[in-house]
């Protein structure tokens, strides 16, 4: 058998909501490549300040200052996916990714109403 790049890939999305998700997700990975990038190059240009900063505090900056436009991207596209959602799952999925958005825009007032979203749509254990 022989090897094609689409082999391994995931099975194009079958729904309008599955492909808004999708292209969300998409935007979410590129945001934060693009703060590493911003990341990456002062710490080439500057590596002792780069250094003594708060990394973790940094990531967070760089990501919610969202230079590239991208987080706002990505999270125009999941309030899409939560208007196309028609299922319990696919609400907790948009939701669930709303409130990730929320977070690492700082944007914590619509974080906690997409977290009280999930409370209200968690699937009980059974």
């Amino acid at each position: 058998m022989h090897w094609t790049p689409d082999r391994f890939a995931p099975p194009a999305p079958r729904t309008r909501f599955a492909r808004v998700i999708r292209e969300a997700q998409w935007r979410q990975m590129q945001a934060w490549q693009a703060a590493n990038a911003e990341r990456c190059a002062v710490e080439a240009w500057d590596p002792a300040a780069a250094d003594s900063l708060d990394q973790a505090a940094w990531e967070k900056q760089l990501l919610a200052g969202d230079r590239s436009g991208k987080l706002q991207r990505a999270r125009l596209l999941a309030g899409q996916a939560a208007a196309l959602a028609g299922t319990p799952e696919e609400r907790y999925r948009a939701a669930l990714l709303l409130a990730m958005l929320a977070c690492e825009a700082g944007d914590h007032p619509a974080e906690l109403q997409e977290t009280r979203v999930l409370a209200r749509l968690a699937p009980i254990p059974g």
